[in-house]
């Protein structure tokens, strides 16, 4: 009688505890999709600080004057795109339907210096950075939850 007992009150905390883990383990598979995403751009990012040293202004730097290849062949990312000097990264392929079609930016900064520094989606600009492009936030699409805590606003 008393394993019956003890049985009935280990299978709802089971239940319980499947309701709480579950979510959290697809929200940690979506966020290790975007991770892809930013590994794959690391490539773009140091093409665009390149350019930018060797004087090229951002609104002059995209994939096709650096030579880069747009298609993504990674198995959550369908494309990376450089534009103004920002790389935009589109999920699609193998990628949960919270990030299919969706994107995130990075965006390049110049700080007093001539340093360049990255803004990734919704981040806020560090002091004495001037961003290439100014709503850059508006064009990160995933939700907040799925980005890494450096992207969020």
């Amino acid at each position: 009688m008393i394993a019956v007992a003890c049985l009935a009150s280990i299978i709802p905390l089971g239940g319980i505890l499947a309701a709480i883990s579950i979510p959290a383990y697809q929200d940690y598979l979506v966020r290790s999709q975007v991770s892809e995403g930013l590994m794959m751009a690391s490539m773009h990012k140091a093409s665009v600080a390149e350019a930018v040293a060797s004087g090229t202004s951002f609104a002059d730097i995209s994939s096709e004057s650096l030579g880069l290849s747009t298609d993504a062949a990674g198995k959550y990312v369908e494309s990376i795109r450089v534009v103004q000097g920002t790389v935009s990264i589109i999920y699609g392929g193998a990628a949960s339907d919270k990030l299919t079609g969706k994107s995130i930016v990075l965006v390049p900064g110049v700080t007093e210096n001539g340093d360049v520094v990255w803004i990734c989606g919704k981040a806020t600009v560090p002091a004495g950075v001037v961003p290439a492009l100014e709503d850059f936030a508006d064009y990160t699409d995933i939700e907040a939850k799925y980005l890494p805590s450096a992207c969020r606003g």
